[in-house]
């Protein structure tokens, strides 16, 4: 049987009777629609409630109102009528335990509202709570499962094998475990405003195929969208400007440092990649809302899991593959349930970056913690929650210790609640954007 794994935002009408449809949800909602006669099924993965204007996306399918629609009408060209539809639904859960922002609540209540609308016979339901959940659904008999997303943790029987000291030790002293960064990047990073000009970047760029060749595609993707063709790098940079340009170098050396899947986390590249463009992005629109203009925000959110990659390589080197989980279950939560926060600032405190970006990455998960850059560091923090929340790019490991709520990140950086739940309307448009500047 083959398996479809359901992406968020995405939709699909499948006739083929032996096909496993599988959605994790955290805070979005998973709806399978049914017809039994003609034997077709749909399914959709529910990002947000409502669409909006505003929301700058093409993806409809993200959104409840919209989405359901489209899945009705397509479904209906195979069937011919609505009537005898059938679902199931899941998810809609409170992943940040928040009382004023309740995504997976909301998504829940519209796609109940649509489905009962259009009189769909709703056969099961597992929504809301605290946890995240799995579907399985078969489309050959119709059969379905929901489970929750299982979590690693060590035993407490193993933890003489293991001393925090020794790994910690162990790290900081063999640098083969800490990600070599593209060194034309690091040089780019490290101009001075007074040195930075179009015709410098492009000196420096024009020395190494890797940045220059990913500069251009970007720059010529479906998010920036010029005219005509770019093809000289000086006109690049000058069309989406200096500082978009550093944005675009920075996500560069990131994705640079990560060859292979964080398998120790259980995360897939991809969705590594994706999850740190996102906070980042949706770290820097945050920050704009509150008038914080320049790309401390912006570059601490792409660095704030830069410990997974260092603590992953560690274990892949020192531990057989049934020891790797247990080891990082054990590392992870012998400092405050986050060590790779703490191992990422060492790495970037090698590299001489800002002391709020490393701020940012020690305190992402206990904010309140930080000195220089608090309100930066909460603000890192909230988009780090949003995003995970709904399952992009997050690890299996289960946390002895809770990390800052939602409700507290709120009330800390006092951001209005209507406005936030615009940005969080934003955040279908600035996945596409973090799709579009993977390479």
């Amino acid at each position: 049987m083959k398996t479809l794994y359901l992406n968020i935002g995405e939709c699909e009408v499948i006739k083929d009777r032996d096909v496993n449809i599988k959605i994790v949800l955290g805070s979005c909602i998973g709806v399978v629609v049914f017809h039994e006669e003609s034997h077709v099924v749909g399914a959709i993965h529910i990002l947000l409630p409502e669409y909006k204007k505003t929301a700058k996306t093409e993806k409809l399918t993200a959104f409840a109102d919209t989405g359901l629609v489209h899945l009705f009408k397509t479904m209906k060209k195979f069937t011919g009528h609505i009537k005898d539809y059938k679902a199931i639904i899941a998810g809609g859960a409170n992943i940040g335990k928040s009382d004023h922002c309740d995504i997976g609540k909301e998504n829940y209540k519209a796609c109940k509202n649509i489905l009962n609308k259009y009189g769909i016979d709703i056969l099961f339901e597992d929504c809301l709570g605290t946890e995240s959940r799995v579907v399985n659904f078969y489309t050959n008999d119709f059969s379905y499962e929901v489970t929750p997303v299982s979590l690693v943790t060590h035993s407490k029987e193993l933890e003489p094998e293991y001393d925090i000291n020794t790994i910690l030790k162990d790290i900081k002293e063999f640098s083969s475990y800490f990600p070599v960064p593209n060194k034309t990047i690091l040089e780019i990073m490290r101009l001075k405003n007074e040195d930075v000009t179009p015709e410098k970047l492009e000196q420096i760029m024009l020395k190494d195929d890797f940045v220059s060749v990913n500069f251009l595609k970007f720059v010529n993707s479906s998010y920036i969208s010029p005219r005509h063709k770019i093809k000289e790098l000086k006109q690049a940079i000058s069309y989406i400007g200096i500082k978009n340009t550093f944005k675009f170098i920075n996500a560069l050396l990131i994705q640079n440092m990560i060859k292979n899947n964080i398998q120790s986390y259980s995360i897939n590249i991809y969705e590594y990649k994706i999850h740190v463009l996102s906070v980042a992005l949706l770290s820097e629109l945050i920050a704009e809302n509150l008038g914080i203009t320049d790309n401390i925000p912006y570059i601490g959110g792409l660095f704030h899991d830069i410990g997974k990659i260092i603590l992953d390589f560690y274990a892949l080197k020192n531990y057989t593959s049934t020891k790797r989980v247990e080891i990082i279950s054990f590392v992870e939560n012998s400092i405050n349930s986050c060590a790779h926060a703490f191992i990422g600032r060492l790495y970037l405190e090698s590299l001489n970056l800002d002391e709020k970006i490393l701020e940012i990455v020690e305190y992402h998960h206990y904010p309140d913690k930080a000195k220089k850059a608090k309100k930066i560091v909460y603000i890192v923090a909230l988009a780090n929650l949003l995003i995970s929340s709904f399952l992009i790019g997050t690890d299996n490991i289960k946390r002895t210790k809770e990390f800052i709520s939602f409700d507290e990140i709120i009330s800390q950086i006092k951001i209005d609640i209507s406005v936030l739940k615009e940005i969080i309307n934003n955040i279908p448009h600035i996945i596409s954007i973090a799709e579009d500047m993977v390479i």
